[in-house]
């Protein structure tokens, strides 16, 4: 709540940020994504990091109580993001998009898909896991990039954030290629160090056998 810009400056870095150039120059937006891994929330920081008039909007899911909604809202306008409620999310980035400025859209996506959208399936850490497709089936249809973000602790309180391209034009892919993609990044930051990610969070709470329902 009270942590200034400089001081979350020093402790989140991020060496590598003009790569979001590469793509944002040529007229093509950016899809980021991570997974529930170290302190995923201190990349509000980004939107300062970036060239004046690219919008940093992340992509959320409402909490149930209000007050603790609008407080983490709260906590996240401190660094002028743009917040998308989740089941608004491409109704607001067709928004974004007619403003023809460059953005980019970041989305925590390792969670477990709903149970009538368990369309695909994979092995992740050694479980039969199913994947959420909706940042990839939004990226294919508007021709964005999709960069990975690789956050790893350097010290307790201290991260360093490194960018990669997952697809320059998401367009060209199959979604479950996109999705394998992000899936193997996310199990290689796992991998490095286990303890920073969010165990907690129901990953395998489907099984394959189950039927979707309306």
């Amino acid at each position: 709540m009270h942590i200034s810009q400089k001081e979350l400056d020093k402790r989140m870095t991020l060496p590598n940020i003009e790569l979001f150039y590469e793509q944002l120059n040529q007229g093509r937006n950016v899809i980021l994504v991570m997974g529930h891994y170290a302190n995923w929330d201190w990349l509000n920081v980004l939107q300062r990091k970036l060239h004046a008039g690219t919008t940093m909007a992340v992509v959320y899911q409402p909490l149930s109580n209000i007050h603790f909604d609008q407080f983490f809202l709260g906590i996240r306008d401190r660094f002028n993001i743009y917040n998308i409620k989740k089941n608004n999310t491409l109704r607001e980035i067709i928004r974004l998009k007619q403003q023809n400025n460059p953005f980019i859209v970041a989305m925590v996506s390792d969670q477990s898909p709903s149970r009538n959208k368990l369309d695909y399936w994979t092995t992740f850490l050694h479980q039969d896991t199913a994947v959420i497709t909706g940042m990839s089936h939004i990226a294919k249809q508007m021709h964005f990039s999709i960069y990975y973000i690789d956050m790893q602790q350097v010290k307790r309180g201290y991260y360093t954030s490194t960018l990669s391209i997952l697809a320059e034009d998401a367009s060209v892919w199959t979604e479950e290629a996109l999705s394998e993609q992000f899936i193997r990044n996310v199990e290689k930051t796992i991998m490095a160090n286990p303890s920073l990610y969010l165990w907690t969070h129901k990953r395998w709470k489907h099984k394959r056998n189950q039927e979707k329902t309306a």
